[in-house]
């Protein structure tokens, strides 16, 4: 039995798909499984995908038709609550990379707490890795709405956070929208009063130009408004006025 379900959509990241399967598989927790979903990558990321399978009995690839980072983690989903006994999910994307602790701080974060979701903070790189100085507490409880207005990017993002599969089992991310994130991570931090707050940068985010956000402008952008208008609706009604 697994107790945390890692899921990692590959697309078009030939170059990068080591670095993160790597970081991943070095991590000091060991009691994952690693679900890599190839969503019709055109390069060589599927070959690459099935030689990690090889190497590791925790890995297991799903391939399927192109669909966008949304399809490819509701696959990755999908397959952890019929095949896996785990018990929380992680998402990170596969052009970038994780602090060898970054399971075993969320995850003792989250048990110690018995808050709803355990986030880490992350930091922006052009593929350097920072040191980190592990020299503070090393979680924090904060208060779900006050964490929210003040660390609005960290709280939003799907990745660097640790969350209850159990949370998933009536929510999928919004197929063929960008800024999914902003549609579907509130749902769930809002369903507890406090989260647990890991304040170390265990998730690098690569800035990559030629990712989703780096991509030319498109009208699909607009979507972020409609995910922040369903936002202001939800909070209204149930009456986070500082949100």
């Amino acid at each position: 039995m697994s107790k945390i379900s890692v899921i990692v959509p590959v697309y078009k990241v030939e170059k990068y798909l080591k670095r993160c399967v790597d970081s991943i598989l070095n991590q000091t927790f060991t009691d994952f499984d690693l679900i890599l979903v190839d969503d019709g990558s055109p390069d060589n990321c599927p070959a690459l995908c099935d030689e990690y399978a090889k190497q590791d009995t925790r890995i297991n690839v799903i391939h399927k038709s192109n669909g966008g980072l949304s399809d490819a983690r509701n696959a990755g989903i999908d397959w952890a609550f019929a095949n896996s006994d785990s018990m929380f999910l992680t998402f990170i994307d596969s052009d970038d990379w994780v602090h060898e602790k970054y399971l075993e701080l969320l995850y003792n974060a989250i048990i110690a707490t018995n808050a709803g979701v355990s986030i880490c903070a992350y930091q922006m790189t052009n593929g350097e890795d920072v040191p980190i100085i592990f020299d503070r507490d090393p979680f924090i409880l904060e208060k779900t709405e006050s964490f929210f207005c003040e660390e609005p990017v960290t709280a939003i993002i799907a990745c660097a956070k640790l969350y209850k599969k159990e949370d998933f089992a009536s929510l999928r991310y919004p197929v063929g929208r960008l800024h999914e994130d902003e549609f579907t991570t509130y749902k769930i931090l809002f369903k507890y009063p406090q989260v647990a707050f890991v304040p170390y940068p265990l998730y690098a985010y690569y800035q990559n130009d030629s990712g989703i956000m780096g991509a030319q402008w498109t009208p699909r952008r607009m979507d972020g408004y409609a995910a922040f208008e369903e936002q202001i609706m939800f909070f209204a009604k149930n009456k986070y006025t500082e949100a």
